[in-house]
């Protein structure tokens, strides 16, 4: 059994590769290689008998969880028993060797589908484009656009009542999918879109690209201490060319709030107190993310969130209410969101709290007088997760069935991963909304598929070969490192600065350069 092993497992929800060296030195050592997420795993029990190895290991990444083998050798082949953290166990069967990446099966697989001189619409084509497909459609059809899933049978938050992921995108009842991190499961999914649903529309993949996507950058509070907005535009554009080769389209960011209230526990995620600071950061950021044309597929649809005032619910409460003035509202915290639907944002999500007794999900002043009417935006808005059923819990709707109403009357566009808007159909029905409100937001949503170029190349952003250059690129890390550096902030100065005398020195524990 000595060498290295490997082998690919299969489930609807994911594809793994696990490697295995084992060496002979006093003892037996087990090495675990894991594809697509390399968390790194402590081999904390080993034993041998005969041909068949037994294992246990910890992995800082799912700190109080065990992982277990047991794998059986004879000649050049090996299979067995594998316990994941969270996971039923599983069995497996594989052979000496590395064995293929997972990228390169990618590569293999999505060969035959890849386009190639696929032609940028304009905007004419666009909305002839967009008109012609929506004539086709069904009010169930067009519900599907307005519906997000995730991208496995797991939730974020509280439990979902939902189908799986498959069987919403099989049946047109999904247009983007939450989280499908990794190329080879947008590419699973994407293939049912084009494959088998109704009218083969493929899917937005949505993620939060906060400050980073593999190579990591200074969280946002940091790097607003840079100023440096060139510097910041360029850690977006890092981000968006890395998530983008994942198969990532649209982006769960930037967070443009300003935040004044230490004890809200997202201040880490804009650009602090200041308007005027944070309107130039979310500028910088929209550039940063959607680069020059979001037909080019390094970029990402950039959402600014969270609209509005999400960061001065009393008491630091996250989803509590906000009780601000109408001035306080437009000169403090609408600047940055003004700011980013300026530099061209694609879309806008909304906050979970409340403003003048009124969710924001629900709430037809903000979302469509201030945004769409005074602002302009005519993008994309998108709830925030579970927000419209949250209509019901901040007591503003009786049912889901009232909250989906409220929501579309608000013009919020995609319901994130809840299922409020199946309650659509029987409102139009009832005459409580029209089918054009639902037209005009499945309007919005098909003129960004055809914008970033997915309806005539439903698998330009998977891309594994890029995935292998992009993912940690020395030129990405060292752009980190330089951000990282000018965001540095002294918080008291005990005579240190300024430096007088040359015999001083400085002892840090980084080094600047």
């Amino acid at each position: 059994m000595i060498g290295t092993w490997s082998f690919l497992h299969q489930t609807p929800q994911s594809t793994i590769k696990m490697q295995f060296v084992i060496e002979k030195k006093e003892t037996y050592v087990l090495s675990v290689v894991l594809e697509p997420f390399p968390f790194p795993i402590d081999i904390t029990e080993l034993t041998v008998e005969g041909n068949t190895l037994q294992a246990k290991g910890t992995s800082s990444f799912v700190p109080n969880e065990t992982l277990e083998f047991e794998l059986t050798f004879k000649d050049e082949e090996f299979q067995g028993r594998i316990k994941l953290p969270f996971q039923e166990a599983f069995f497996v069967k594989g052979a000496k060797g590395p064995g293929p990446s997972l990228a390169d099966t990618l590569i293999s697989e999505i060969a035959p589908y890849r386009k190639h001189d696929v032609k940028q619409r304009d905007d004419k084509e666009i909305y002839l484009a967009v008109e012609a497909l929506l004539s086709k459609m069904s009010i169930t059809d067009k519900i599907g656009q307005l519906s997000q899933c995730m991208s496995t049978n797991l939730s974020l938050g509280s439990e979902l009542a939902s189908d799986s992921p498959e069987k919403l995108v099989a049946e047109g009842r999904a247009g983007s999918v939450l989280s499908a991190v990794t190329g080879r499961r947008v590419y699973e999914l994407q293939k049912i879109a084009v494959e088998q649903s109704p009218h083969g529309i493929p899917l937005l993949f949505n993620f939060d690209v906060i400050h980073g996507f593999q190579t990591v950058f200074p969280v946002p509070l940091a790097w607003s201490c840079s100023w440096d907005l060139e510097s910041i535009k360029e850690a977006c554009a890092i981000a968006a060319k890395e998530a983008t080769a994942s198969g990532i389209t649209y982006n769960h960011g930037p967070m443009v709030d300003v935040t004044r209230d230490p004890r809200w526990g997202r201040v880490v995620e804009g650009a602090g107190e200041d308007p005027y600071l944070g309107s130039l950061i979310a500028k910088a950021q929209v550039e940063g993310y959607q680069g020059n044309s979001l037909h080019d597929p390094e970029t990402l649809i950039a959402y600014l969130k969270h609209s509005i005032a999400y960061g001065v619910a009393e008491a630091g409460r996250d989803y509590n209410t906000v009780n601000i003035s109408e001035g306080t509202l437009r000169n403090v915290y609408l600047p940055p969101f003004k700011a980013g639907i300026e530099s061209g944002a694609g879309s806008v999500m909304n906050a979970f709290n409340t403003y003048q007794g009124v969710p924001v999900a629900g709430n037809r002043y903000l979302l469509n007088d201030l945004l769409r009417g005074e602002l302009g935006f005519d993008g994309i808005l998108i709830s925030d997760y579970g927000s419209i059923d949250e209509i019901v819990a901040h007591g503003n709707a009786r049912d889901s069935k009232e909250a989906a109403k409220k929501a579309l009357d608000a013009t919020l566009d995609i319901e994130m991963v809840t299922r409020s808007y199946d309650h659509l159909h029987e409102l139009i029905e009832q005459g409580l909304v029209t089918e054009e409100q639902l037209d005009q937001a499945v309007r919005r949503i098909l003129t960004f598929k055809y914008k970033i170029g997915i309806i005539d190349d439903p698998f330009r952003y998977v891309r594994p070969e890029m995935e292998e250059e992009y993912h940690f690129h020395p030129s990405h890390l060292a752009a980190s490192r330089s951000l990282a550096q000018k965001s540095i902030v002294m918080l008291k100065n005990n005579g240190l600065l300024p430096i007088t005398s040359k015999e001083r020195k400085i002892a840090c524990d980084w080094s600047i350069r």
